[in-house]
């Protein structure tokens, strides 16, 4: 007959070795090697994110080095395509969509794209035949339709693209195309009745109170033909001829302001963009230029004020809203992303809003407190490639000796794995105990991670013979969209000592809160002792390398169990803080403070200091 100790050992141990299965492929590689190159995944997460910053050359190279891994993936060539075609390596585009087509012919999408590049290319009769094959099966395919119309104006057959984009406005009620469609209809009217053209011209949108010559206007009309041909340098020295001839034609400064934006010149695009806002400061759209270009140069907090200004005055905007998204997700605040992409998709059903959020859903596979990988770049917490000595000092009532403890800790990762290796000298209750230990991170499933460990001590005064542990975390936003900020997580410890073994349950709760906030709720309990403590710890990342938490506990046991005294059933109370913060790009510090009341036992009070370095 099992006991109920018996039966909580048998089920954690379960746990343990569903955490120990996902991680053992990690374990082999860090005795194989010191060093792996980035997982496929993780190169995926860095080419999204890559693209999204508009910074397409970086992309391009990311999304190569995945292809080389991963040749089945269509869905990545088809982005490199895209990519290649916005960079005008128009032949390598034109390849890998025709690669695409030959493995999926009824891919409709590749095959416009693949009509797109070639009309780029002035390869008009190709571009049809490419445009018709769609056409044949759905006749009112969007794209399609106005690709053709676009062959046939470029081609030099304006009169002919009329039907085309007619049909796309009349269906989608696109207000680009409907300009456009306008702009030809009126350059059509002279040809039958000239001298009632004459004397009614067609007004063009313009600027407050601005009145746009002819000639002006001319210049917009060729430079967006330019632009729809991805002929940029063409557009910018067409753009910049007409500033100088008319230099307080704001709408002039601002399509060249847009054209130098799309070229990476963002700085002379932003110096543009705040010369026309300066003169028009209730112009929601170049505010919202603006925004974006500021946002490309990760000037993030100029560029969020921008957009909320914007919200604030219209509270439907649908670009500034997606720009306060974008930011949220460069800045790594992927949960605010998510609700605000969440949000956009439900109002709009834009598909190209959906893939943003299909993009974010993806890359949100773990919370931000797990040091595995997440596809992100640069230097960022939680750290997961570092050396780590501390040192911390300790004092206690009740006439016991000062507790002296040093640390050495490397942490190295593995694909998106992490291991970390640790040993701590510890001097405490006038003994002495140097506790080995180590631990590897890992992803487990979509918004899951977990760590499994180990620890060991030769011939222990007061720490046990060894521990292991695991611990998994499962987001909820899977769930449903309204359980994005919530996170469950469950670990077990078993800990055996010279005179007892311990299980050790570690339910939690964690909150993510607005502002890269979150609230971490976990209880401690011993199950053979009844030992239970509850610990709340509030923690902030206001930037990628500083961090902030607060936390308190209470309850009958110890919050860091290492000595036997630890999990005495008494009343117990902590209170603790600390920050981590940078000291250059090689170094980072942490400090905390540390307060427990452990009733009868003792008072314990003291802190600890670490130096990182960054490898």
């Amino acid at each position: 007959m099992l006991r109920p100790g018996q039966i909580i050992r048998i089920g954690c141990l379960a746990l343990l070795a569903l955490l120990v299965t996902s991680g053992v492929d990690g374990f082999v590689l860090s005795v194989q090697a010191n060093s792996a190159p980035p997982s496929p995944r993780r190169l995926l997460e860095q080419g999204r994110s890559l693209e999204q910053q508009k910074q397409f050359p970086e992309a391009i190279a990311v999304y190569r080095q995945y292809l080389a891994a991963r040749p089945e993936n269509d869905e990545v060539r088809t982005t490199l395509a895209k990519l290649l075609s916005w960079q005008r390596q128009w032949d390598e585009a034109s390849a890998l969509y025709r690669d695409v087509l030959s493995r999926h012919p009824l891919d409709d999408e590749s095959r416009v794209a693949l009509g797109r590049v070639l009309s780029w290319q002035q390869r008009y009769d190709e571009a049809t035949q490419e445009y018709d094959r769609v056409l044949r099966d759905h006749p009112q395919h969007h794209d399609a339709l106005t690709g053709l119309a676009d062959v046939l104006l470029w081609s030099g057959h304006p009169d002919q693209a009329i039907p085309y984009y007619q049909r796309v406005v009349e269906a989608t009620g696109d207000p680009e195309l409907a300009a456009r469609l306008h702009s030809l209809k009126a350059e059509s009217l002279p040809k039958i009745d000239p001298p009632v053209q004459r004397q009614t011209p067609v007004p063009t949108p313009v600027r407050e109170a601005e009145s746009v010559s002819a000639d002006a206007r001319q210049i917009l009309e060729s430079g967006h033909q330019l632009e729809l041909a991805r002929r940029y340098d063409e557009a910018v020295a067409l753009y910049r001829g007409g500033l100088r001839r008319y230099p307080e034609n704001d709408e002039v400064r601002s399509a060249l302001a847009r054209v130098l934006s799309w070229q990476g010149a963002h700085s002379e695009a932003t110096s543009l963009y705040r010369e026309v806002l300066a003169r028009h400061p209730k112009d929601q759209d170049i505010r919202v230029a603006l925004a974006q270009v500021l946002s490309w140069q990760k000037q993030f907090p100029e560029s969020q004020t921008l957009y909320e200004q914007v919200v604030r005055e219209e509270p439907h905007h649908k670009e500034a809203r997606r720009g306060l998204a974008e930011v949220a997700h460069w800045q790594g605040n992927r949960t605010e992303a998510l609700t605000r992409y969440e949000a956009l998709v439900a109002e709009t059903h834009d598909p190209e809003i959906e893939q943003q959020l299909r993009n974010v859903q993806s890359e949100l596979l773990v919370s931000p407190r797990a040091a595995v990988g997440q596809g992100l770049t640069g230097l960022c917490l939680p750290y997961r490639d570092y050396a780590k000595l501390g040192y911390g000092h300790y004092s206690y009532t009740k006439g016991i000796p000062d507790e002296r403890d040093l640390l050495f800790e490397v942490a190295k990762p593995i694909g998106d794995q992490t291991l970390v290796v640790r040993a701590e000298p510890i001097n405490r209750f006038g003994a002495h105990d140097t506790p080995l230990s180590a631990e590897l991170y890992s992803p487990l499933w979509k918004r899951a991670w977990g760590y499994v460990g180990a620890q060991g001590t030769v011939n222990p005064q007061f720490a046990p013979n060894y521990s292991f542990v695991g611990e998994m975390a499962q987001g909820l936003g899977g769930v449903h969209a309204a359980l994005a900020p919530f996170e469950v997580s469950f670990g077990y410890r078993r800990l055996n000592y010279k005179q007892d073994d311990i299980d050790l349950l570690m339910p939690g709760l964690t909150v993510f809160l607005p502002f890269n906030l979150w609230l971490t709720e976990k209880v401690y309990l011993i199950p053979t002792t009844g030992a239970f403590t509850l610990s709340s710890q509030l923690t902030w990342r206001p930037t990628e390398r500083v961090q902030v938490f607060a936390s308190g506990s209470f309850g009958t046991s110890g919050e860091r169990i290492v000595a036997a005294q630890d999990f005495t059933r008494v009343q117990s109370r902590t209170l603790q803080g600390g920050v981590t913060f940078p000291v250059n790009d090689r170094f980072s510090v942490e400090a905390s403070g540390y307060y427990e009341d452990r009733g009868v036992l003792y008072i314990r009070r003291g802190g600890n200091l670490s130096l990182l370095y960054h490898w």
